[in-house]
């Protein structure tokens, strides 16, 4: 009892019972005298097992243990600053603390709190009371930020973390590091005491189903993201807490009667929850429309209005002076629009909730679990598991309600809280979520943030509802019940349904550490030259240097096509030659034709986690970047991948050299094909002449035409290609003129289309269209001329010979049957 309030009244008891009283249920059950011939096998040992386990509160206290485990396990799994927005709320931590004063929000000004700097202030302040005995001024040189971290892309291989990380961060843990797991194991101590009021509001909602209260804990308490939440520094925590204590406390109210002791406390707890987060005033119409209804129903209106006086006012009084500080400095209440600036303003803002839709599967996937910088997800058959929980609980909850709703009523107004009183409950939980999404979709509307993580402070009422719904979905009588021979026991299947649920939650939950987060923060190691495969692997006479600082030892493109849209495989290995003060930004840059960029990626080697600042001379490493191509890039053509180093500071390059000193231009990884739409089937017109090597001429365009020239002009000659398969090499197309006594008077020799697309990238299918242009020697004497067409290779001027309809070489250029008339 404090101050008249009974935390008992939750209806779970938090310590354990007492040891003598557990040693009567012990003797009670094992004493009971049961006849054999009262019992069949399956009801004796039906009622050992529920003897042992499902008493009393053991499984709920085996739930409550189980989250605390998998919550401490999930703080240490994830590195230190590596969950969402945990440096920014440990920079408020820090800057109170050391202070002593609020920031101020300057719209447009960096600072390393950023858009939490608007967010109110009673979570920093119990962390700072949990940690103010630990020195904290090593915090710049635990939080070192990765600036090419690649956030919100799950699809990213490397660069996943946040920030880089050293040996301060070991065991045993010390300064910041050591304040950031106090700080978590704070978050963790709220969400026991989140899962203690689910608990009780299951039972406030389905009074004696002891099936809904321990479904509604599991799915909160083995709910992935939100055991990745409590495992963090983040605000969260102590909103979710309150909101689900806010809707226990308006749901005892409605049950229990008006009184100024649940009065008091709700409105304390409400000014608490908004003191947390501005989501907090949510619970405002929830406690009023709470004290509406037991004022309706036992016609105390006076009592009803001074209830409301008081919860308003308590929330004035506690909170009230953190929204006239927003008016004050902000010219607004909430602060909303200066924390946006901060964050980051969609273009346009606000945007419909239309414009938003298309953010719908992030939300729905946050709900349940992306981790670290929001690119750690689930795998997705598991998302489309727990859509079809959530499709089954709505559908048997519609059905619930239905069902309450078909009882005989009077349909009288007056009396409507009477006859359905038991769906006021419904209505409360479902009141909160309204007020919840909408402070949601606000925020969302104005900037990047749809994450359904926010819904948490509304969980206790969702868990509870979806335990409800699932329970009247698979029409289970969810309730104990007394054995003819006294025994605490589970009516037919029981708790069957919700022990295996919270089982089979339990499992995800455990296994998700250790199967998806854990291993995206493994760092990599060096790797030796026997590493490198042997066509990816530079001779050491012609390996390239940076800087006279780091070698290029080996780079390999990807060998299969890409289309817009996907992503290319550049792998290169780097090895240190020289010590390195500064951290380069590595790059792989794609280029299309035209040399127009079509990719690129931009990040730290060593997959973000070393720097080179941070090389030891020798170190090898094997860097891949899978670089998206633009999804209006139009193929097929040749991709060139260029790859270096510069300094992100200066935007510098550093230039690449060969062995002896001598400075080279661009670095080329190599090259790959993008592929165009999918080619039909091959259809080779038959007047197309056939070249070896699946190669066919099908059309040529002159420009002039006709082709009347003079001395000085120029002659467009167009080369239609086709392809009926992929040739074996790069050919050069030569165009000559040729003179009446067969000299060259001009010539147009380069691979088709300038070089851009060699005939090597060419597929069965394909027509490649190829210009080459001629000029006209001023000093070429008038007459006719003719055009010789044809391949070769450039390395033995051999040329592609020309087939005739049964396969044999009938020669090795074409002749232009038009003259080409000189005046």
């Amino acid at each position: 009892m404090t101050n008249g309030f009974r935390w008992d009244q939750i209806q779970i008891s938090f310590y354990c019972q007492s040891f003598a009283s557990a040693q009567d249920d012990f003797f009670a059950m094992t004493h009971q005298p049961i006849l054999a011939s009262q019992q069949s096998t399956t009801e004796r040992v039906r009622a050992m097992v529920f003897r042992r386990t499902l008493t009393g509160t053991t499984l709920f206290r085996l739930c409550y243990l189980a989250f605390v485990i998998l919550s401490v396990v999930y703080s240490l799994v994830t590195p230190v600053f590596e969950a969402s927005d945990e440096s920014r709320h440990f920079a408020m931590i820090d800057v109170i603390r050391r202070t002593g004063a609020l920031p101020v929000q300057h719209p447009g000004e960096k600072s390393p709190w950023q858009q939490e700097g608007s967010q109110p202030p009673l979570y920093y302040v119990l962390a700072i009371a949990a940690t103010f005995w630990i020195d904290t001024s090593d915090v710049s040189q635990v939080l070192r930020y990765n600036p090419h971290a690649f956030i919100g892309q799950p699809t990213a291989q490397d660069n996943r973390n946040l920030v880089i990380h050293s040996e301060r961060e070991g065991f045993p843990w010390r300064g910041t590091t050591l304040a950031i797991h106090v700080i978590r194991l704070l978050g963790t101590l709220m969400g026991l005491g989140t899962l203690l009021c689910v608990t009780a509001i299951a039972r406030e909602v389905a009074p004696g189903r002891e099936g809904v209260a321990l479904g509604a804990t599991a799915l909160v308490a083995f709910n992935p993201m939100y055991l990745f939440v409590t495992a963090s520094v983040n605000n969260d925590n102590l909103a979710t807490f309150l909101g689900v204590l806010g809707l226990l406390l308006s749901l005892r109210l409605w049950s229990r009667g008006l009184s100024f002791q649940r009065a008091l406390w709700l409105g304390l707890t409400i000014g608490a929850a908004s003191l947390a987060k501005v989501g907090g005033l949510a619970l405002i119409p929830l406690a009023l429309a709470a004290v509406g209804a037991a004022a309706w129903r036992e016609r105390k209106w006076r009592q009803g209005i001074v209830a409301g006086v008081i919860i308003v006012t308590l929330v004035g009084i506690t909170a009230g002076w953190w929204y006239l500080r927003n008016q004050w400095l902000y010219g607004e209440w909430l602060g909303l629009w200066t924390m946006s600036i901060q964050a980051g303003q969609r273009p346009g803002a606000p945007v419909s909730l239309l414009e938003l839709l298309p953010e719908w599967q992030g939300f729905r996937y946050s709900y349940w679990g992306v981790f670290g910088a929001f690119n750690i997800v689930l795998p997705g058959w598991l998302y489309s598991v727990y859509d079809l929980l959530l499709i089954t609980a709505a559908v048997g909850l519609i059905w619930e309600v239905v069902q309450r709703l078909r009882r005989p009523g009077r349909f009288d107004l007056s009396r409507v809280i009477e006859d359905y009183g038991d769906l006021v409950p419904f209505a409360l939980i479902a009141l909160q979520v309204v007020m919840t999404m909408a402070g949601i979709i606000r925020w969302t509307s104005l900037t990047k943030a749809s994450q359904g993580r926010l819904l948490f402070p509304a969980m206790g009422g969702i868990a509870t509802l979806m335990a409800m719904g699932l329970a009247r979905a698979l029409h289970l009588p969810l309730r104990f019940g007394r054995s003819p021979h006294g025994l605490t026991v589970a009516r037919g299947i029981g708790l069957y349904a919700p022990m295996l649920l919270s089982l089979a939650l339990f499992t995800v939950a455990a296994l998700v550490p250790f199967t998806v987060i854990a291993p995206a923060y493994v760092p990599p190691q060096p790797v030796t030259e026997a590493d490198i495969p042997g066509g990816a692997r530079i001779p050491e006479e012609r390996r390239v240097r940076f800087g006279g600082q780091v070698e290029l030892v080996g780079m390999q493109v990807e060998a299969g096509p890409v289309r817009p849209g996907d992503r290319l495989e550049v792998t290169v290995w780097w090895q240190a030659v020289a010590p390195m003060q500064v951290d380069y930004t590595a790059f792989a840059h794609v280029y299309g034709p035209g040399h127009v960029k079509l990719g690129e990626v931009n990040r730290y080697p060593a997959s973000g986690w070393f720097p080179t600042s941070r090389w030891r001379v020798g170190d090898l490493w094997r860097d891949t970047f899978r670089v998206p191509i633009q999804g209006e890039a139009a193929g097929p053509a040749m991709l060139t991948v260029e790859v270096g180093l510069f300094d992100a500071d200066t935007l510098a390059v550093l230039t690449p050299t060969t062995g002896d000193g001598t400075a080279l231009g661009r670095v080329i990884a190599g090259y790959a094909k993008l592929a165009g739409k999918a080619a039909a089937a091959v259809d080779i017109p038959p007047q197309a002449t056939r070249f070896g090597d699946h190669i066919f001429l099908e059309s040529v365009e002159l420009t002039p035409d006709p082709p009347t020239l003079r001395p000085g002009d120029v002659l467009s000659v167009t080369l239609t290609w086709r392809a009926d398969g992929r040739p074996s090499r790069g050919y050069t197309v030569f165009v000559h003129l040729i003179s009446e006594n067969g000299q060259i008077v001009t010539q147009g020799d380069e691979p088709p289309q300038g070089g851009e697309y060699p005939t090597s990238f060419w597929d069965a299918g394909e027509r490649i269209a190829d210009t080459h242009i001629l000029t006209i020697p001023p000093d070429a004497p008038p007459g006719q001329y003719r055009l010789y067409l044809g391949l070769y290779v450039l390395e033995t001027g051999e040329r592609l010979p020309i087939l005739g309809a049964n396969g044999q070489i009938i020669a090795d250029h074409v002749v232009w049957p038009t003259s080409i008339v000189i005046r």
